[in-house]
């Protein structure tokens, strides 16, 4: 790895000295170079954001893993009223609190389901789609893996979700609160908006989604932190070749 890094290195050096006349040639120089980079990096990356799916959704499902977490904790869900009103009131609402528990204890018991489909879709990966992702945007693997897997892992953890939310008594919680805000609701507000903005969700479906949602936010997080490793690792050469990607010559072939 080291000796190669040296020889892109120097390829890159070369290219910033030659005369134009030859920049053409060293154009082909640099892009074989960097190809090869590509190639030998993405067995690596795609190892990496493997174990970065192990590593997310063990945090996740820890105790307090969504709800300690500002950046996938789940807040109480619709109707907007509500959850500004109870919001504002936690303290003085210890059921609109306990009800914000629940739904993210429910989403930390049912987030293992998500992993399996995860590195399912991970070991289709060819090399030419990790070398694509590698040399794509920041959270470009996430994503792929969210366009690909999202769905499934959707219904994976809905209905363990669904049996969490109900056992825990939180679905009958979300409809008393829920008639707590309705009651308490300001009179001289227009009735097509009261209706609109008290229609109750599903509170299993709106927890999944939730769940999900985060789940990938703290994948491309973690993705994020394995690119910055490989950069390292290559000298800082990754980070230097930003902006420019291997998408035209995977696609070529």
């Amino acid at each position: 790895m080291h000796r190669f890094v040296v020889g892109v290195v120097v390829v890159l050096a070369l290219t910033a000295c030659t005369p134009a006349s030859v920049s053409n040639l060293q154009d082909v120089f640099v892009q074989t170079a960097w190809q090869q980079l590509g190639k030998t990096l993405a067995p690596r990356f795609t190892q990496d954001i493997s174990r970065g799916v192990g590593v997310v959704v063990d945090e996740l499902a820890a105790p307090g893993g969504y709800l300690d977490n500002p950046l996938v904790r789940i807040l109480l869900p619709p109707p907007t009223g509500m959850i500004l009103d109870l919001a504002r009131g936690m303290d003085a609402n210890p059921n609109a609190s306990l009800l914000e528990q629940l739904m993210n204890a429910a989403a930390e018991q049912a987030i293992p389901g998500a992993a399996p489909i995860l590195r399912a879709a991970l070991t289709q990966f060819t090399p030419a789609t990790a070398q694509a992702l590698l040399a794509g945007d920041p959270t470009a693997a996430t994503e792929f893996l969210k366009a690909a897997t999202a769905d499934a892992v959707l219904a994976a953890v809905t209905p363990s979700v669904s049996t969490m939310l109900g056992e825990s008594g939180a679905q009958l919680l979300y409809a008393e609160l829920l008639d707590i805000y309705r009651a308490q609701a300001v009179s001289d507000v227009p009735e097509a908006e009261m209706a609109a903005d008290n229609t109750m969700v599903d509170l299993s479906q709106y927890v999944a989604k939730q769940a999900v949602e985060g789940l990938f936010r703290s994948l491309a997080a973690k993705e994020t932190q394995i690119r910055e490793r490989l950069d390292q690792a290559t000298g800082g050469i990754m980070q230097a070749r930003a902006g420019r990607s291997f998408l035209p010559v995977l696609r070529a072939r």
